[in-house]
């Protein structure tokens, strides 16, 4: 297994960005381009979506329980396969929720967590798309209750 090409890890670098912004901005058509059409996420423990409706679904109601999230990758690591047209990756990720109310936001109205993000990456006709995602949570700061005003 030889090593991934430098146009793949940049095209999979910008993929993750991709996702970041169109989750932040709310931008349910880009968010499709990020993902494999048949893709799985596994977020928040049993929580399983299938398929890009049902993903698209999932965090459009996620979305517009807060005012605002922001999405921050840091470290991140992608490795070939022994098939050419797919590759792991690992991201941890630092994700703030805000909920409705007065910008700044006070302290109590932040739900923060941290964790890590196991992809599969999948090259496809249309590009690199993820294919199969698991969030492991590391931390949690704040009010969760923020996720579900009312």
């Amino acid at each position: 297994m030889s090593g991934l090409a430098g146009a793949d890890r940049a095209a999979i670098d910008d993929l993750l960005a991709r996702y970041c912004f169109a989750v932040d901005l709310r931008r349910w058509d880009e968010l499709r381009l990020v993902f494999a059409p048949d893709a799985e996420i596994v977020y928040s423990g049993p929580r399983v979506s299938r398929g890009i409706d049902d993903i698209v679904a999932f965090f459009r109601t996620t979305a517009s329980a807060v005012a605002a999230t922001q999405h921050l990758l840091h470290t991140s690591r992608v490795r070939p396969t022994a098939d050419p047209d797919v590759a792991d990756g690992l991201s941890h990720v630092t994700a703030h929720h805000v909920g409705h109310g007065a910008r700044p936001a006070p302290p109590e109205a932040v739900y923060t967590v941290t964790g890590t993000y196991t992809d599969r990456f999948e090259r496809t006709p249309d590009g690199w798309r993820i294919g199969h995602r698991t969030l492991t949570l590391l931390t949690c700061a704040g009010d969760p209750k923020i996720l579900r005003p009312g």
